[in-house]
Order: structure tokens, then C-alpha cells, then sequence
């Protein structure tokens, strides 16, 4: 229902089907959810602006514009914004855009049902993004469908951690299920991703210097955080963080510690979304802890092709570690992260 850029080779390319698609999109509409991959093009750039419209004076986006806890504004040579932002700096843009209502909601649920059968597949998980309001409407649409008898493929929906307190009061536990579709758990972040060099890492990268990546704006408050956690946990809801960086991963299993020293044994499936880039000394932490390194083995294909580059011959050898996990007695469970891979 987007325009898709993953496979464009250069800016050009990626101008031209942003172009083609606009002349097919609704007036006024927002195109969204590209997912470029700006490592095919040369040189390799990051896009700026320029190259499509002005969004940014939508969204009142200026040379003064504050720096965001989290998140990262790029700017150019006179401290402009080129159009990129990372990670928490995003909802700078995101509270510009519409919300969607239900019938938009349910559309494009039945448009990814109908690409996952084509596929062959017959479940899917959908994770939360970074702020997500969307929580409560998707689980609207989803009953909604299984009403009408339109929803053919199991959905694990899973959301995002702030909703822990509603869920509590209203007493949904982990796999609260209404026919084909479920509650999984809930999703956070404790940092970025390799590609914008936002993992945030203990050394700093090889091709950026004086640059460590950036906790998320919830790790960056950790015991606000892990009161978050420790609410969900009581509540009997599961937990899933996402986490790329090595020094994310180490700070994310650091508090799943604490919550099992603090609230006791028991079957949490607590997770860890990528697990991409571990210290050696924490492979063996997730089966000690009985944590899930959810891992999605294509971005050892396509980060790999460039990843060395960003953290070096050393931190690459603890990268993608799906060997090492299962040797040290870990359970791993693997999925595509679509749309970010195919």
C-alpha cells in the first residue's frame, strides 16, 4: 500500500518510483514506509530532502529546531536538517501524520494477509514501533475481521510497553486470544540499528568516530524503565526489547536479571528482538537467564555486506552468533523483520 524502495539502486531510482507512486496516491495523502537501502548506491549517501518535498516545513522543522532525547536530527554543513531522522527524532515527523482511522487500519491488514497467503505462510507477528498509539486499534480491527469471518491467518499482535498498566487493569495476560488472533506481548527499544549507526555500543564505530550509538529514550531512564518492566512482568504479560548494540544487550539482560532475582523463577519467555551484536562474555548470559534471542538470519545477508565496516573485524566476530547461542543452550526463535528485509 506503500512505495517500495529496498531494492532501488540509486537516487535516482529512488526519486523516480517515490514520483510514479504519487501520481497514483490520493490527494493529500502521505506516502510512507519506504525502507531504503541508501548501502546500494554510489556513492553511499543517506537521501536528503531535497530529493522529494517539503515535508520538514509541514512538520515545522527548522534550523533551530532542539535536538531530541534518543534521537538524532542530521543536519547539513550549516545545521540545516537534510531530511533524516534517527530513531526518537522520527516523531518529530510522526506527530504531523494523520491518524489512521479503522477502516485504513483494516485494509491494510487484509492487504498483508493476502501477500503472507500468496506466500504461504499462515502466521505473522506484528511488532510495535517506537511511540506506537496504534495499539488499541489494531486490536479493534483484528476482532473486527475475526467477526466477519474475514481473518484467515493467525496474528500474534504484539504492543507497545506503555500499554502494560491498561492491559493490567483490564487483566490481559501474555496469549489473550480471540480466535485466529492473540496478544503476544509487549515490545520496547533500547536502542537504534546498525544501518544509522544508532546501536548503541560499548566502543565506538570504525567508519564514525567519537560515535557510540544512542540508548533509546526509555533506556536512557533505566529505572523508570524497569518499573515498566516489573509491572508488566507482575502482571503476567511478556516482555520483548529490541536490541542491536552490544552495550543494549548487556543493559537489557542487566535488567532481565534483576526482575528474575527481584520477582523470582518462573516461565517469562523474556526476549531479546536481534540480539545482532553481543560481547563474548554475554552469549552465555541468555541461556542462564533463560532469555529468547529472536534473530532474523537474512540481515547477516544484507547488513553483513557492510557491517564490518561500521564495527570492525573484532565486534564482527560476535555478530549474528546463532552458533554460539545454540552451543551455549539458548533458545532462539527466527523471523524476517519485514519490512526492513524481505
Amino acid at each position: 500500500m506503500g512505495v517500495h524502495l529496498t531494492d532501488a539502486a540509486s537516487q535516482e531510482e529512488f526519486r523516480t518510483r517515490i514520483a510514479t507512486f504519487a501520481k497514483t496516491a490520493p490527494k493529500g495523502s502521505w506516502i510512507l514506509n519506504g525502507s531504503w537501502d541508501h548501502e546500494r548506491w554510489s556513492p553511499v549517501a543517506l537521501p536528503t530532502h531535497q530529493l522529494i518535498d517539503d515535508v520538514m516545513r509541514l512538520a515545522g522543522v527548522g534550523k533551530d529546531t532542539k535536538d531530541i532525547a534518543g534521537g538524532v536530527i542530521v543536519r547539513d554543513r550549516d545545521g540545516n536538517p537534510t531530511g533524516i531522522f534517527k530513531d526518537a527524532a522520527m516523531t518529530l515527523i510522526y506527530r504531523t501524520i494523520p491518524e489512521e482511522d479503522q477502516s485504513q487500519v483494516e485494509a491494510e491488514f487484509l492487504a498483508s494477509q493476502a501477500v503472507a497467503a500468496q506466500n504461504r505462510i499462515t502466521s505473522f507477528q506484528d511488532m510495535a514501533v517506537e511511540d506506537d498509539t496504534q495499539g488499541p486499534l489494531k486490536v479493534r480491527v483484528l476482532q473486527s475481521l475475526q467477526r466477519q469471518g474475514k481473518l484467515k491467518i493467525r496474528v500474534a499482535e504484539n504492543l507497545y510497553l506503555p500499554l502494560a498498566s491498561h492491559m493490567a487493569e483490564l487483566g490481559i495476560q501474555a496469549d489473550f486470544k480471540d480466535g485466529l488472533f492473540h496478544v503476544g506481548g509487549l515490545k520496547n527499544f533500547a536502542d537504534g540499528g546498525l544501518g544509522a549507526s544508532t546501536a548503541w555500543m560499548f566502543e565506538e564505530f570504525s567508519d564514525s568516530k567519537g560515535n557510540y550509538g544512542i540508548a533509546s529514550p526509555m533506556l536512557q531512564q533505566p529505572e523508570k524503565l524497569y518499573a515498566q518492566y516489573k509491572q508488566a512482568d507482575q502482571a503476567g504479560l511478556q516482555l520483548m526489547t529490541h536490541a542491536i548494540g552490544d552495550r543494549a544487550n548487556h543493559e537489557v539482560l542487566n535488567l532481565y536479571e534483576r526482575l528474575e532475582e527481584e520477582d523470582g523463577p518462573r516461565d517469562r519467555r523474556l526476549r531479546i528482538e536481534h540480539a545482532q551484536h553481543l560481547r563474548p562474555n554475554d552469549i552465555a548470559r541468555f541461556s542462564k537467564l533463560q532469555v529468547i534471542a529472536s534473530m532474523q538470519p537474512y540481515h547477516a545477508i544484507d547488513d553483513g555486506r557492510w557491517a564490518e565496516k561500521r564495527i570492525g573485524p573484532m565486534r564482527i566476530r560476535t555478530a549474528y552468533a546463532f552458533r554460539s547461542l545454540l552451543d551455549s543452550g539458548s533458545t532462539l526463535c527466527f523471523g524476517s523483520d519485514w519490512p526492513v528485509a524481505p
